[in-house]
Formats: C-alpha cells, structure tokens, sequence
C-alpha cells in the first residue's frame, strides 16, 4: 500500500455552464444563505423545517465534525431507527424502521446515487468534505422519488453559497487503530458566480500486511470447529474530487454544474499456503469508481411558480483483481478465471413545476426520466441484444397538491404514474396531513404506496466461483409496498434561551413481494419473492436545549415480521428489536469547551432461522456503542481542534447464539457479527479562513 504523504495535493476542477435562458441582473449571489431550518427533500420548494409537512431530520454540517465522522456510515450509525450493517468488503449499507437494503434512497443534492451492491449503497464511501447538511426523511417517499424510496429518503445537501468572497478549509483526522484522513475545501464567489472544490483523502490500515493473513480456529458451543479471519477489517484507500460552478444573475434564477470523482481500493490478503516449501497466497483487491456529473436549474418564473430542473449522468465501475503472490520473490502473478469489472450507468432527468405562494392551494407537476445499464461477465441478460449488457428504463410524472384550509392545517396529496421497460408500474398515491393544534403542538401523518422493480443485479446477477454460488432471478415480481405513520411533537419555549421538545410516533410498513437472497439447494442461492413483509414500531423522544446544555434521548422498540411465522409453532409473528439513542452536549464557558457524549443501546433480539432443514431460535446479542469528543476554537475561531473517543466500551460486534451457521458471508463469523471497529481514540485539527 502507498504511504500517506503529508500533504495531500488537490487539483481544482476545470468547469464550464451551459447557454443561460435569462437576462444578467444586479449581483445577488448571497440571497440564498445557507439557513439552518430550510429543508427541500419532498417539498414542492424551499421551506422552514418547522413547516414542512413531512417530518424532516436535518443533521448539520457543524455537529457530524465535532463528532470526528469521516463518513455517512459513521452518521447514521447514531441515529435512532437506523440500524447500518458493516462488511469488510462489501461497506455499509442502512435499514431505517427494519426497511434497508434496495427500499432505501440515498442521494446527493437529489439525484440518488448508484453502484449497489448486496442491495446497499456503500455509506462509507460517502465523503463529507463539501456537505452543508443532511436531510433524512422515513417513510415511503414513491410518489416524489419513485424506485428504492419506500423506506425513505437520505439527501445529502452540499454548499451552495457562501456570505465571504473566499473560503478555505484543511482538516486532517488521526485514529490510533490505523485510520488518517485528510479533507480540503475551496469556494468563491465573484460577480454572479460561486465556485467550489473539494477533495478527501482516507487510508485504514489496522494490522501490517502479514497478520491480515492469519486465520484462527474457533471450537463453536456444539463441538465443530470454524476458522476465521483473525482481523477482520481489510486496508482501504479512499480519495475524492468534488467540484461545483453555480451561476445567479439575480434572486430568482441560478444554474449550478457539479462533477464529483471517487475511487476506493480494498485490499484482502490470503492465508498463507504451503508455509514451509516456497509460501505463496492468493490476494484480492477490490476497486471502485465513480463519476458523477450534474446539471440543476432552479427559477422563480413569477412569485409564485417555482421550477426545479435536474439532468445528471452517474457511473459506477467495480472491479475484482485476484493475483497469486509468491511470498519470497515477492512476485505476483494475475488469476485470469478470477478477474471481473461490472460497470453501471445511469442517465436521469427530472423536472417539476410547483406553485409556492400564499394563497390556499398549490400545485406540483413532475416529471422524470430514468435509464439505467450494466454490463458485465458475470451479467447475463438472454433477453439483451448483448448478452452482458442488460438495461432498464422507466418514465413517470406526478401530480401534487397542497390545500391550507385554515392557517393551521395543510393537507398535501400526489400521485405518480408510469412506465417500466420491464414491470407494470402501478399508480402510486401519497397523503399528508399537518395540524398545528396549539403553538405548542404538532400532528403529522401520512400514508403512501411504494412501487420498486427489481434491480439489473437481481434479475441477471450471476456470481459462481469456489466460495460463492449466487444467480440472479430473470421471474422475479415486482416489489409493492404500504407505508403509515402518525406523529405528534410538542415544543415550547421555556424562555432565558431555553427550549423543550417532546414526540412520539407510530409506524407501519408492509412489503408485498419483497425480494430476498434466498436458499434453493444446499449452499446456492438466487433472489427470490417473499409473500409479505412488514415492520412497525414506536417512538419516544425528549429534547432540552439551553446555551450551555443540550440533552436528547430517545426509545424505539422496531417489530420485524418472522419469516417462519405461518406454522403456529413458530410464534411470534413479529420480532421485537428496541434501541435507546442518548445525547449529551455542555458548553463550558470558563474554558470555551465543548463536550459531548453520545449513547446508543440496542437490546438482545430473537432471530429464527432455517438450519439443515429444521427452524431454529437463536438470538443476536446486545450492543453498546459509547463515543466522547472534546472540541475547542482558537484563533478567532480558525482553528478547530476535537479529541475524542469512538466505541469506548470496545463492543464492535454482536453475539450469536443458537444460530451456528449464520454469520455474515464477510462481515462476521458463527459466533458474531460485526457492528463496527474497536474502540479508538482520535485527534481532528481543522483550519479555515475567509474574507
């Protein structure tokens, strides 16, 4: 692996703007500030967190640095619903109220971001070095964003304007298990433009090459033996380029081009064959690229017709390299059987027409255009004029309104409707209510359809070597899914810079044809259609914020469908899955520090599973992750400097019991899986300037 420089050098991004459609006015290029409260997912325009008619969880830029997170993983790690699988090859990936995997829409200023793999976006290939904040809502969102939205919606919000002519920004992050991390931001504004680019670099290295290698062996409670990776965490590069060009003639126009590069190589490292007569191993690297470019328009055409204009085209390349390496000569020599590169492309378009004024009712028209491709070896498409070039393609539009009533009440309905290349697509229809009872309180619910057609992966994916045996399924069903959800939040301000905040919230979600990885003989599977899934569940949350303290705490208890409940035997229906997320935050005056400390609990849960064709109860044991951070500000406030811990309690996995045979495919073993890296300690210094 290379060595990190000390100094990470960063190209900027040569950008160019399309032919503008307006007329240059008086420079206004801060009219948009960058405004905590405002939120745009699932709005027909830029609205006041507190107004919108979805509940909308805004995680600002400022908190998930104070933390030291280098990633979305590591975000959402502490948020309560969230539960985010880790693999060690395959990344991250996030269920939000037991819905994950393809269900959930992880996008980037909206436009969802592609490449998945095992049903999951990597969040840990998400970097954070230009984000402005993050918007999260749970909950079906079909109608305004179609595929992979009925679980609910991650957008990622980037910067966009700024109040300084410049801005410059380093930070660079050490972790004493193997991790540094390195970000840079650069932005501008001149006349009618704003400029911005941005790189990170990220390496992990938590062991030297050679005691990646080892294997041990584990005698399990019933006698067998497993042998297993001794470590882990394979080493990882990780290295970003993100640039932005935004022009804005006047206060009710502006065009914005972005293009955003990443590559990430992964690195596993065989157990040593024939040690005693000329050693050799097999090594692994798994490489990924992706190249994004986006064009977005947003315009005022009157005061009260608001249009949103988005084009983008996004690849993702993922490449297997499989070598063997001759442990004294140091030579390696590539495995050709064992070399694979699948490679996606998606084209999008999406544009909606919504009016946002005072009057009772506003309207919303939408459409959008979505073309996905794959090509690949281990891709096979009978049905394609090239066998490993399968393509999808769907066209919608939807339809939206939004009736006010009375001040205090705002009603919202849309509906989507389309075509699928392959599946018929059905009409898709969203409700929302919101009713300011009191100030103080605040209902929400809602109730939407989700539609999702199973991905080029599931239906043609064919992956057969000595470890694996996975195909693809070309008679898979559609996915059809309900969503419901009734909140009720109260807020008051107790005065003296003092605010109090309560809520509670139900859930429930069914998934008719939910597609899974699946058994069809004896260790080979393919994707196949469960008849109903579902999930509900409640929540309970109590937030105090004051000038020098903010505490927040809050209980879920998640119901999962059993799988096997139909035989009477094998009760429950639904399994229980409760989580306590925790937050505490001081600022101590005297010594301009800031200290914070987060908790998050997850309880023991029962899991049944099929075993040698018996149905076995086994239990996936409770966890603890415990994190602590100092932050301080020094030279008016240029310099930011945090020390902190991660995992303080050191519990990176989750016990198995009663399920011998049922640890992850690489993310765990028969005794455990793995739900984050040992505990560390890290450094963060970051420095940032403007005029």
């Amino acid at each position: 692996m290379n060595k990190i420089p000390k100094l990470l050098p960063f190209a900027l991004l040569f950008l160019h703007c399309s032919t503008l459609l307006a007329q240059v006015e008086d420079d206004s290029i801060t009219w948009s500030l960058a405004i905590e409260d405002i939120v745009v997912t699932a709005q027909f325009a830029p609205t006041a967190k507190e107004n919108a008619v979805h509940e909308v969880k805004v995680i600002e830029i400022e908190d998930i640095t104070r933390q030291g997170m280098n990633n979305l993983a590591e975000v959402l790690t502490q948020q309560l619903n969230f539960r985010v699988s880790n693999d060690p090859i395959l990344g991250s990936g996030a269920q939000i109220q037991g819905v994950g995997g393809e269900n959930v829409q992880v996008a980037i200023d909206g436009i969802p971001v592609i490449g998945r793999v095992n049903g999951n976006v990597d969040l840990s290939q998400i970097k954070l070095s230009d984000v402005d904040h993050i918007e999260i809502v749970e909950g079906a969102l079909s109608a305004q964003y179609g595929n992979n939205a009925a679980g609910g919606v991650i957008n990622i919000i980037t910067k966009k304007t700024q109040l300084n002519k410049y801005n410059v920004s380093l930070a660079s992050q050490f972790e004493d298990i193997g991790i540094m991390n390195y970000d840079a931001l650069f932005s501008a504004r001149f006349n009618r433009f704003f400029f911005s680019a941005s790189g990170s670099h990220y390496q992990s290295q938590f062991e030297p090459n050679d005691s990646l290698r080892l294997i041990e062996t584990t005698t399990l409670a019933d006698g067998s033996t497993l042998q297993q990776r001794k470590f882990p965490w394979n080493p990882k590069v990780q290295n970003s380029l993100n640039g932005k060009l935004t022009y804005r003639p006047n206060d009710s126009f502006d065009i914005t081009y972005q293009q955003r590069y990443f590559t990430e190589s992964v690195f596993l490292y065989g157990p040593v064959k024939r040690p005693s007569f000329n050693p050799y191993a097999f090594d692994e690297t798994y490489l990924t690229n992706r190249h994004d470019h986006t064009v977005s328009l947003n315009t005022w055409l009157s005061s009260s017709l608001y249009l949103q204009s988005q084009t983008a085209l996004n690849s993702f390349t993922r490449t297997k390299q499989y070598e063997r390496l001759e442990l004294e000569s140091r030579e390696s020599t590539p495995v050709s059987a064992e070399q694979d590169t699948s490679r996606f492309t998606s084209v999008l378009h999406r544009t909606s027409i919504n009016t946002a004024g005072q009057q009772k009712i506003n309207g919303q028209f939408g459409v959008e255009y979505l073309r996905e491709m794959a090509f690949g070896r281990r891709l096979v498409d009978t049905s394609a004029v090239d066998l490993n070039e399968p393509s999808q393609q769907n066209i919608a539009f939807w339809l939206g309104a939004r009736w006010t009533p009375i001040t205090k009440l705002i009603l919202q309905a849309s509906v989507r409707y389309g075509h699928n290349s392959q599946f018929d697509h059905p009409v898709l229809p969203a409700l929302n209510l919101r009713w300011n009872i009191t100030e103080d309180w605040t209902l929400k619910s809602s109730y939407a359809l989700g539609f999702r057609a199973p991905s080029i992966k599931e239906l043609h994916f064919n992956f057969i070597d000595i470890n694996h045996f996975i195909v693809g399924n070309n008679e898979l069903q559609a996915e059809y899914s309900n969503n419901a959800r009734l909140s009720l939040d109260y807020r008051n301000n107790l005065g003296n810079n003092q605010l109090l905040r309560l809520g509670v919230k139900g859930f429930y979600n069914t998934i008719r044809n939910k597609i899974t990885l699946a058994e069809f003989a004896p260790l080979q599977y393919n994707y196949q259609n469960l008849e109903t899934y579902a999930t509900h569940g409640l929540n309970f949350t109590i937030n105090y914020e004051s000038k020098i303290i903010s505490c927040e705490s809050g209980f879920s208890i998640t119901n999962i469908a059993n799988d096997f409940a139909e035989e009477p035997q094998y009760e429950p229906t639904f399994v229980p899955v409760a989580e306590v997320q925790s937050r505490l935050s001081v600022w101590i005056p005297k010594v301009d520090i800031d200290f914070l400390v987060t908790h998050r609990y997850i309880a023991r849960q029962q899991r049944y599973h099929l075993y040698e064709d018996e149905i076995l109860l086994g239990f996936i044991g409770q966890n603890h992750q415990l994190n602590a951070t100092l932050n301080r500000h020094f030279w008016q406030e240029r310099i930011h400097l945090s020390i902190g811990a991660k995992n303080l309690l050191n519990q990176s996995s989750r016990s198995l019991s009663g399920a011998s045979n049922s640890g992850d495919v690489h993310g765990g073993s028969g005794q455990s899986v793995l739900t984050g890296f040992d505990r560390s300690y890290f450094v963060r210094l970051q420095f940032s300037c403007g005029k």
